[in-house]
């Protein structure tokens, strides 16, 4: 089976467009990793990339953590104003939520593919494994998203101070470009657009309390039950309910329509999420399935592009085996069930 939960997004555009065309003039994307020490020299770094965009009136993005945001604005004085500030923290949250994200930008700030700068952080310390292993995977992607397209300059600042060398060594593997007091090289570990394998690798197993429904096209009610139970136990808003309910009821959707008519859904308590995981035998292969929107008028290929916008995180694991999709919606209350 060539595709399965939601693999036929293949079509793209931010706010009911299509994507920058891929294809055009070599080089014209600029992906850098920002490595600095600290505070003084994440200030001194971000006023360098703004002030660049700011002087050629090209737009400029900033999305990174409430501490450092509030440091930037600070140091730009009045030209604060003239520059787009996000929080990193929520626009991250999910990894795969941001390729549109500046696709969206570039779109509405910088029209008949303008220039535009953005400094966006998506690593930094606290992130749990499953966070950072999705980060890896958006990093690699941005190589594949925007290869050849449109000339615009993304700048991921590292703070090698306080992150693991891991972290660093994915930085420079993953970036074609280094920032580094003040000048810009070339990164010799750089693996190129071509190493990015978004699907390779397993995700952990399962705890063993967890709860499992197999599922067929006439047991989706019952399977939309189950989760609505588990999200219960998990002390979900009602928002948060009924997010993870239609994100998992698109997700056994996809399976019946191309994973064999069959799949199964496990759930379980992890660290304040809930966890919902559906399993199929479906291959994926399409590397930006879910990161691109579909057009309009595209009838189907809405699945994981749905989910990636439903929950907190999702994470998407694909071989000549099958497919497994876990998405990660986060609960409250102190007491709630560590299984669901």
């Amino acid at each position: 089976m060539e595709q399965a939960s939601g693999v036929d997004e293949r079509r793209a555009g931010p706010v009911g467009h299509r994507a920058p065309p891929i294809g055009g003039r070599g080089g014209a994307f600029k992906h850098e990793a920002f490595l600095y020490a600290g505070e003084e020299e994440f200030v001194a770094g971000a006023l360098s990339f703004v002030a660049g965009a700011l002087q050629a009136n090209e737009p400029a993005l900033v999305a990174v953590r409430d501490d450092r945001a509030e440091l930037l604005r600070e140091a730009l004085g009045d030209d604060a104003r003239r520059v787009t500030l996000a929080d990193a923290v929520e626009l991250a949250r999910n990894p795969a939520r941001l390729i549109p994200a500046w696709l969206r930008f570039l779109e509405e700030q910088a029209p008949e593919r303008g220039r535009g700068t953005v400094i966006a952080e998506s690593i930094w310390p606290g992130r749990s494994a499953a966070e950072l292993s999705e980060c890896a995977r958006y990093e690699e992607l941005l190589n594949v998203a925007f290869a050849d397209g449109r000339a615009w300059r993304l700048v991921c600042p590292y703070d090698v101070a306080v992150l693991d060398d891991d972290a660093v060594e994915l930085a420079r593997s993953t970036h074609p470009l280094l920032w580094r007091h003040g000048g810009t090289k070339s990164s010799g570990a750089y693996e190129g657009a071509d190493a990015a394998q978004p699907f390779e690798g397993t995700l952990p197993d399962p705890p063993a309390g967890a709860q499992t429904l197999a599922f067929t096209i006439t047991g989706l009610h019952a399977l939309r039950e189950f989760v609505t139970d588990a999200a219960h136990r998990a002390r979900l808003s009602r928002e948060g309910t009924e997010n993870v309910r239609l994100a998992v009821n698109e997700l056994a959707s996809n399976s019946i329509r191309h994973g064999g008519g069959a799949g199964t859904l496990t759930t379980w308590r992890e660290n304040g999420s809930l966890i919902c995981q559906v399993s199929d035998r479906g291959r994926i292969r399409e590397p930006l399935v879910g990161r691109l929107r579909p057009a309009p008028d595209q009838a189907s290929g809405r699945g994981l592009w749905l989910v990636n916008h439903l929950c907190d995180l999702v994470q998407v694991r694909s071989d000549d085996r099958g497919s497994v999709v876990r998405v990660h919606m986060r609960g409250g209350g102190e007491g709630a069930d560590r299984r669901a």
